[in-house]
């Protein structure tokens, strides 16, 4: 898909072009922890032993794992997290790497008391995080599912460092049009002139 107008973008980031309206967010109950530094969302439901602790993928809310994990909270407890940055939680300190990101997982598991050894899920990006997670502290863990990693013949490829320049440019669309649409709702939106 291409990014390069204004119903695209809109269509991308989950906005309705005729509404201009966002679709309301799938929102797990869920706590924000304090890490002194900044604080991350958190979701515990169920119980029974051994917890599954999940680690969701890049810029998911924990939301899209809800659903997900409806038949195992009924017999165990499941925990989902979400990283620095992502909706619910503070950004963070920066840089933003898989050793911080796990090194804030674990300050998380041990200020909300997650019940350790756990079953540790993780989708997409998260599965980077989770192999920083298992490598640091092996003992919590009970085994490892990883969900659509990324490959890390992939990650250290030219390919993969021009991702964050792409990436900075799209969403710095995507608010320009969100910015638009606010403006002028019901009306279509403007293309923007290249001087904006």
């Amino acid at each position: 898909m291409r990014l390069d107008d204004d119903e695209s973008v809109a269509a991308a980031c989950g906005v309705d072009s005729a509404r201009r309206r966002p679709p309301p967010p799938q929102v797990p109950p869920g706590k924000l922890v304090d890490l002194d530094a900044h604080r991350l969302w958190l979701s515990c439901d169920g119980q029974g032993s051994p917890t599954i602790f999940v680690e969701v993928g890049g810029g998911s809310n924990g939301g899209d794992w809800w659903n997900a994990v409806a038949e195992p909270r009924r017999d165990t407890r499941v925990c989902i997290c979400s990283r620095a940055g992502c909706p619910r939680n503070d950004e963070g300190p920066m840089p933003r790497e898989a050793g911080r990101e796990a090194d804030e997982a674990a300050a998380l598991i041990q200020r909300a008391r997650v019940e350790r050894p756990f079953l540790l899920v993780a989708h997409s990006l998260g599965a980077m995080n989770a192999l920083a997670l298992a490598n640091r502290h092996p003992d919590w863990l009970i085994g490892m599912v990883r969900m659509d990693p990324p490959p890390l013949s992939w990650m250290a490829s030219r390919t993969f460092a021009n991702i964050r320049t792409d990436v900075v440019a799209s969403v710095a669309r995507m608010r320009g049009t969100a910015a638009r649409l606010r403006a002028r709702p019901g009306r279509p939106a403007r293309r923007p002139t290249r001087a904006e």
